[in-house]
């Protein structure tokens, strides 16, 4: 009697893997919310508060907030032996192949081999590791250690001189002082922050999914960020903006070329990446944000950004009615408007993603210190669909 196959959900699409108190999405309404604070209020705050609220779990006061841009400045001088292996890499490798290279160096200053204990909590017994300042400790390094790479990096394959990090400046003014080699506008920070507070977080998506399934194995911190970075590399992740960016810039390139371009590239099954979102049902809030001040910031650059944006509107109104005129809704998700925000505050296109990375580290290492907190094991199943067992005679 043949037995009743059972059924799983391709790509853990709707399973629940795991409880989380860092962010809530409510796809159907469009809401989105870190710890609780709808994200409409956290971009209205600074980088380093949210940046705070995400790692620690609440608002800092002044002397707490003091302490986190303390720690992170201390983190953003790179160690003798990470600057010598940056020397080395090739220009022509991409920022993400690059951090995905160095984190690892990071580890050699880890605190001690994680451990893990027995202890009582609401009624039951759960597994901890111990010591969970230490292991922010070293979080906050890693994190404070990013932009500093990510800047040296895109320096040296310009060959330019590199610039020092700056322990008086904020976190992401010291990152474009950095990358640019001048001292940060305050306007062009306040749209990055904004951009960085967007991609901060959004739940058990791959790239956190994936340093979660890392820390589940107790590996420390920086292998933790390592795979994760290399799940955000793929361009169904966070590649996705880099991809919507050339599309519009290099495919496409004006205006009147956009209903053309859609309609060779659907007739031969093609997908239009920054549009549609497996959570969403209604326009993420992100991408409305990041609309609006798209909008603003290439309007105040009046460079080719504005060009580049006026035709990723078009795309994106295009493939709407006409996803309206089968019945159905099509919107765009957070990486679609981000190139021209990066291109008009001079990042080139291919430190997109590495843009990502350095907003969405944040949430990883919260959720890398929750799985800490409460520690077991990832192990699924998979459904086995090989032949049939055979006889050893």
């Amino acid at each position: 009697m043949s037995q009743e196959r059972p059924t799983y959900s391709k790509g853990l699409e709707g399973v629940i893997a795991d409880e989380s108190s860092i962010c809530l999405v409510r796809g159907g309404e469009g809401q989105l919310f870190y710890r609780g604070h709808a994200i409409d209020e956290l971009v209205e705050r600074d980088f380093d508060e949210v940046a705070h609220l995400m790692v620690v779990g609440h608002f800092g006061d002044a002397a707490e907030l003091s302490a986190f841009r303390a720690a992170l400045a201390a983190g953003s001088v790179l160690p003798e032996h990470l600057r010598r292996v940056l020397e080395d890499q090739a220009r022509e490798q991409h920022p993400m192949e690059v951090l995905m290279a160095l984190l690892p160096l990071l580890g050699t200053l880890r605190p001690a081999d994680i451990e893990t204990e027995r202890v009582a909590e609401n009624g039951g017994k759960i597994t901890r590791v111990r010591n969970e300042e230490a292991q922010r400790a070293d979080l906050l390094r890693i994190l404070g250690a990013l932009p500093t790479v990510i800047a040296s990096f895109h320096r040296q394959r310009q060959g330019l001189e590199i610039i020092e990090p700056d322990p008086s400046l904020d976190y992401l003014t010291n990152f474009l002082t950095m990358f640019h080699g001048r001292r940060a506008n305050p306007d062009d920070v306040r749209s990055f922050a904004i951009a960085a507070i967007l991609q901060m977080e959004h739940g058990f998506n791959a790239s956190t999914f994936t340093a979660r399934c890392v820390a589940s194995t107790l590996a420390p911190m920086h292998a933790c960020f390592a795979a994760a970075v290399a799940a955000l590399y793929g361009k169904l992740h966070g590649g996705a903006d880099e991809a919507a960016f050339r599309m519009a810039r290099d495919a496409i390139g004006s205006i009147d070329r956009v209903d053309t371009y859609l309609d060779e590239l659907l007739a031969t099954g093609g997908k239009v990446m920054g549009l549609g979102h497996r959570v969403y049902r209604n326009i993420d809030p992100r991408a409305r944000i990041l609309e609006g001040m798209a909008r603003t910031l290439c309007a105040r650059k009046g460079d080719d950004s504005q060009a580049i944006l006026d035709v990723l509107v078009r795309v994106d109104a295009s493939m709407r009615a006409r996803a309206n005129a089968k019945g159905q809704a099509l919107y765009p998700n957070v990486e679609f408007y981000k190139g021209p925000v990066f291109h008009a505050l001079g990042i080139p296109t291919d430190h997109f993603t590495a843009m990502f990375a350095l907003a969405r580290a944040f949430g990883w290492g919260a959720h890398v210190l929750e799985v800490f907190r409460d520690h077991r094991l990832y192990r699924p199943k998979a459904l086995y669909v090989g032949p049939d067992p055979r006889s050893a005679a």
